[in-house]
């Protein structure tokens, strides 16, 4: 009994070191970061579409992506980097079959995080795929993926893609001096 009282106690003391860890390294990291000036700010918003932008196809300037927060930045980018409103924007949830019964509720969320009116929603994009990433019983809430496709921006896609352009042939300059 008493072994087990040791074992718990030094995980215990295992825990709140971590936890104290994680937490000056968060309290770093903010450190870090700052204040957002606007170069940083478009920096952001070029990797964001990067990684995540429409780079292929009939010159669409769009985004894809689930997680909220990147959303609610490509908007803060296309709104203070380019000047696209939000009444320019038309989107599209894409949703796993398998939830198929929380498309109106899934809506519903995408519009409280863009502040968007229903009406620039299109037809709902059910996937017919295995789960694989996703679980309908998991308490991590699933909203599928949103995209977002900014009207008459040919000339905003071309543009972006120069400076991705730019930037990757930065990156190859750069990896050879290393």
């Amino acid at each position: 009994m008493q072994g087990q009282y040791g074992s718990l106690r030094a995980a215990e003391k295992k825990r709140a070191a971590r936890m104290q860890n994680e937490s000056m390294n968060a309290s770093l990291g903010s450190q870090d970061i700052g204040n957002l000036t606007k170069r940083d700010l478009f920096i952001l918003g070029i990797g964001l579409y990067w990684g995540e932008g429409y780079k292929r196809g009939n010159n669409e300037f769009g985004f894809s992506n689930a997680d909220p927060d990147m959303i609610r930045m490509f908007l803060r980018w296309v709104n203070e980097i380019y000047d696209i409103k939000t009444e320019d924007l038309i989107l599209r949830l894409s949703i796993n079959s398998a939830y198929a019964h929380k498309v109106n509720e899934s809506i519903r969320f995408w519009i409280n995080v863009t502040g968007v009116s229903r009406s620039q929603f299109t037809k709902t994009s059910l996937i017919k795929t295995k789960l694989r990433k996703y679980d309908p019983h998991n308490s991590r809430p699933y909203f599928g993926t949103l995209r977002i496709k900014v009207r008459r921006a040919t000339q905003l896609h071309r543009r972006v893609l120069g400076s991705l352009a730019y930037l990757s042939q930065s990156v190859a300059k750069t990896m050879t001096q290393i």
